[in-house]
């Protein structure tokens, strides 16, 4: 996705639609994946980064600050 497209894909109900011949996907769905992730991801004081490359790939990555990290050993 290009920096506009991950962009309207952050909002409720928006979807990026692909146009080359290649794409094996169908676009289905509510549109709300990305939007719902933010909102929780922010609820509990991370942050959401999304790094895409048209036609390579999107990795989504949640970031937590550190007073969020709970050592359980």
């Amino acid at each position: 996705m290009t920096a506009k497209e991950v962009a309207l894909a952050m909002h409720p109900f928006q979807q990026v639609h692909r146009t080359d011949k290649t794409d094996v996907y169908n676009n289905e769905g509510s549109g709300l994946g990305l939007p719902l992730t933010l909102k929780l991801v922010e609820a509990q004081g991370c942050s959401l980064l999304i790094e895409s490359k048209p036609g390579v790939g999107t990795v989504a990555s949640v970031v937590f600050p550190a007073d969020k990290i709970v050592n359980l050993a």
